[in-house]
């Protein structure tokens, strides 16, 4: 079981504004035994993209559907550290995160190009390397200090994608 992870709201008020509604009103804030001002990290979606010629990493806060797109072609540098200071601000949502979209997001970190990207989404996708497998192979480990929700597993026990398992609990034949 992962707890989730709360952070102290000045935090987030020094980063945003204690007045701005993101804090007021879209985030959950209590104060604990100790009368400290406590917030529940916000979340974001994570998405990543990989072709030869161009990849993406794109961040959606939850909350308020603000979106960062982060573009690398042949020839350019990835904005790592604005990656990296939205992945310490968030918890993270991805859908099978865990199997592709950190093991890549890892390696993109360490400064990989884009034909690097290709080859190791390759081994992922195509090659059914596993995420372990890979990390070893690759030696990108995700960062420790990443907050991360995997939606992978729906139903546990139930081995079909979300969209499948979506389409079933909406069906009329159900």
């Amino acid at each position: 079981i992962r707890l989730p992870t709360f952070e102290s709201t000045e935090l987030f008020a020094r980063g945003v504004g204690d007045t701005t509604d993101i804090v007021s009103k879209e985030m959950y804030t209590f104060e604990d035994k100790g009368g400290r001002s406590m917030t529940l990290r916000p979340e974001a979606e994570l998405d990543i993209e990989c072709f030869h010629n161009w990849f993406l990493v794109g961040i959606t806060d939850r909350a308020t559907g603000m979106e960062w797109d982060f573009q690398m072609i042949p020839g350019t540098q990835l904005d790592i550290a604005s990656i990296e200071q939205l992945l310490r601000y968030y918890t993270i949502v991805t859908f099978n995160g865990r199997n592709y979209d950190l093991p890549i997001l890892a390696l993109a970190l360490q400064g990989a190009d884009c034909a690097m990207l290709k080859a190791a989404n390759d081994d992922l996708i195509v090659n059914h390397v596993p995420w372990f497998a890979f990390c070893k192979k690759y030696n990108c480990f995700p960062p420790k200090w990443i907050d991360h929700i995997d939606i992978s597993e729906v139903a546990p026990g139930v081995r079909v994608s979300l969209k499948q398992y979506m389409c079933r609990m909406s069906s009329e034949l159900v």
